[in-house]
């Protein structure tokens, strides 16, 4: 899902939209819907359902996605670093060097690493040398990512990329000063084949994640928050 899209669905739907502007001349660039807590928690019931299925798929298959990811984020670097250098004002090379290589790196990293990182693990049990015990990992089911303004990429993408990986399905919710850049995200997520209703975001102030976080409890197995 592109920013146009993203402005486009919010048209459609009637949202409320959310504008972006640029912190280095003030100019609008943008504007996202702004989710009402209903329609979060919709998308919300939609990524539970849609998390179960991606627990059953194996490690490997799941990081054959991160994989197209990691490649077409490789492609789309000048892109998406611009973006970010215009929605948060940070210099170009910076946007390159402290969020768009950083995410590139932990692609490949974990789909070199973390099958092996996933796999069983024997645990030794000293007094019953007859037995085996072993720690298996399985999926917690799904995340709310909180991101901040500041590393609007690296740090969503990172904790999405990890979520993913390890079977968890995610809700986005991005700052309210840099939003773009999460539905680029979710765009090269989309381009990479995932399943749009395992990662969703839902933009929006502040108070709306608070108000997801004690009406979605059932749904919602861990908060990733960065303030």
């Amino acid at each position: 899902m592109n920013t146009r899209a993203a402005e486009k669905i919010g048209a459609t739907r009637g949202h409320v939209m959310l504008e972006v502007f640029s912190p280095a001349d003030g100019k609008k660039i943008g504007e996202v819907p702004s989710f009402s807590v209903d329609e979060s928690l919709a998308a919300l019931r939609e990524t539970r359902q849609a998390q179960a299925k991606w627990a059953q798929i194996p490690v490997g298959r799941r990081l054959e996605i991160i994989r197209a990811f990691g490649e077409i984020l490789h492609e789309r670097a000048d892109e998406v670093a611009r973006l970010l250098s215009a929605e948060n004002g940070k210099p170009l090379y910076e946007a390159y060097i402290h969020e768009v290589l950083p995410v590139i790196h932990l692609s490949a990293y974990f789909v070199k690493r973390a099958e092996k990182i996933l796999a069983p693990k024997p645990i030794p049990i000293w007094m019953f040398k007859n037995r085996k015990s072993y720690i298996h990992y399985r999926p917690r089911g799904v995340t709310l990512i909180i991101s901040p303004w500041n590393f609007p990429f690296t740090i969503s993408a990172g904790a999405v990329i990890m979520n993913l990986i390890a079977g968890n399905g995610v809700l986005l919710k991005p700052a309210s000063l840099t939003p773009l850049i999460a539905y680029k995200l979710r765009e090269i997520f989309d381009a990479a084949g995932l399943d749009p209703k395992l990662f969703q975001i839902v933009s929006g102030p502040g108070r709306m994640a608070e108000e997801l976080i004690e009406k979605g409890a059932p749904h919602i197995n861990f908060v990733n928050f960065t303030g």
